[in-house]
């Protein structure tokens, strides 16, 4: 691979600009479970988050619920200290419609990236 090459990989934000930040300690990596996502992110995708950026409206979130759990999901719309997390795939999801708004301080991150799972590790239907 000539300099060239090599030097725009590193320019370019992707895989291994949001890989380095991850080593280095500014992103953090969530796995993607379930559907509710879906077309945006599926089942087994892989996503980096910026804690430090601030989310607003539209942005995709990972977020801790009122009972703890980990999820990620769109901000629907945000208030002075709160913000109601929305699914892409409202049918088949639980989302702020029926759990309620949360607060800001349990925005654990921004989605900067997403990657799919490698097709060596998924597994089709038979």
């Amino acid at each position: 691979m000539g300099q060239e090459a090599r030097n725009s990989i590193w320019r370019a934000p992707g895989i291994v600009r949001e890989l380095a930040l991850v080593f280095f300690g500014r992103r953090q990596i969530y796995r993607v479970r379930g559907e509710s996502m879906e077309p945006t992110l599926t089942d087994g995708d892989f996503v980096c988050t910026n804690a430090a950026r601030t989310a607003r409206v539209g942005d995709v979130v990972v977020a801790r619920d009122r009972e703890g759990r980990t999820l990620i999901k769109r901000i629907g719309s945000r208030g002075t200290n709160t913000v109601s997390l929305m699914s892409d795939n409202p049918a088949n999801a639980r989302d702020s419609r029926h759990a309620g708004s949360i607060a800001t301080s349990n925005v654990l991150g921004v989605v900067t990236a997403h990657f799919s799972r490698p097709k060596c590790l998924r597994t089709e239907p038979a």
